[in-house]
This record gives structure tokens, sequence and C-alpha cells, in this order.
């Protein structure tokens, strides 16, 4: 997905803000003890500590620079954000 004002590719951005909304809705939330371990371990980023366990292989791609985005919602989830999903 690209940002029409900046051309910037987006699709990082829209995918993480569908696991937030999808955490903070979660029947069941991450203990406080689990959240405390992920800030402390890395870098203080859920990627920095999922780089402290072990067989983690991660994806990497460079990061672009973040943008604030708000999503038009249908039906409980954005159209293009599910196709990215896809």
């Amino acid at each position: 997905m690209i940002d029409q004002k900046t051309q910037s590719d987006i699709t990082g951005s829209i995918l993480l803000q569908l696991l937030h909304e999808t955490e903070r809705r979660a029947r069941v939330l991450p203990s406080v003890e689990l959240l405390k371990e992920i800030i402390r371990q890395g870098d203080g980023s859920f990627s920095g500590f999922l780089w402290t366990l072990d067989g983690y292989e991660p994806m990497l791609v460079s990061q672009e620079p973040s943008v604030d985005l708000t999503l038009p919602s249908v039906g409980g989830q954005d159209q293009s954000a599910q196709a990215a999903l896809d």
C-alpha cells in the first residue's frame, strides 16, 4: 500500500495498526509481567523482544519513516488493509 501524499510504502504501518487494534479488543490480554519483559528485552520493542527468543529468524525490512494513520472502518476492518493480509 502506497501513501498517496508521500508515495511511501505504508503496508508495515497498516499491518502494525491492525495488530494493535486486534490486541486491544482481545478477550485474553497479555500479563503485565509479559509486557514488562518485552520492554526490558532487546531494544524495548516487540520485534526487539522476538530477537531474544531461541530459534527466531526474522525477515528484516528497512524501516520507512512512520506515518500517522487513521483508517476508515468498513465492516470492522479496512478493506485495503485486509488486502495486505491476503
